[in-house]
Order: structure tokens, then sequence, then C-alpha cells
């Protein structure tokens, strides 16, 4: 005969086991276009000793902060709390998307809210290649 404690202790161990913690990845970091800037190696900062060589950011990161607007909502929204922040990969993809505009539509993530309203209704031009 069948002991019943045996079968509570056996699905006791089952419900245990299915209750392990799933390995998760983690949440992919999110900052601002300036700290993405700096730490790919898309900003060169000035020469102290000479005024003249100001700091400069790459041909791409420029182009992406002129279209969406970074700098002046880092102007406008200087508290932390207000940042614009975004992940690598919106980075990137802001990057390419701000090289090939207007044959392309601004990368959606990387628009800030003051910039929204002008790229509502946006069409892509037609390419000429």
């Amino acid at each position: 005969m069948k002991n019943d404690n045996d079968s509570k202790s056996n699905e006791t161990t089952t419900t245990a086991q299915s209750a392990a913690p799933v390995a998760t990845t983690p949440p992919e970091p999110v900052k601002t276009p300036e700290e993405w800037a700096r730490e790919l190696g898309k900003f060169k900062a000035g020469n102290p000793h000479i005024p003249q060589v100001g700091e400069h950011y790459s041909l791409d990161h420029a182009a992406a902060d002129r279209l969406y607007g970074w700098s002046e909502h880092a102007f406008n929204h200087q508290k932390a709390e207000e940042a614009f922040k975004l992940t690598r990969k919106d980075y990137e993809s802001a990057l390419q998307a701000a090289l090939r505009f207007p044959c392309v539509a601004p990368h959606e993530a990387a628009v800030t809210p003051a910039k929204k309203p002008i790229f509502e209704n946006f069409q892509p031009a037609p390419s000429r290649r």
C-alpha cells in the first residue's frame, strides 16, 4: 500500500524545482546620446592649450544631433531626470538613418519630444539610385 506522505513530498519537490529562477538577460543600458558618443569614440576633445581647436563629434553623430534635436533637448532640459536617453542599438540606428535622411525616415526612438510633431507625417524622398 502506497503512503500518502510519499506522494505529497514528491509533489513538493517537483513544485520547488519548477519555481527555480529563470535566467533573464539584463536590460540594455540607456544613456544620453553624448554619453554614447564618448563611449563609442565619436567625440574628440579639444586641446586645452590651443583654444582655437574645440571639441567636435563625428559626422554621423553631428548629423543625428541636428536632425533629432539632442543638444537642444539637453540645453532645454538640464535636470538629470529629464535627460533624453536611448539604447546603444537605437543610437547606432539613429546615426545610420541621419546619414541617409531624407531618403530614409528618422529612427523613431531617437526623436526628441520637441521634434516628434515635425516628423509625424514624414514621407521618405524617393531614392535616386
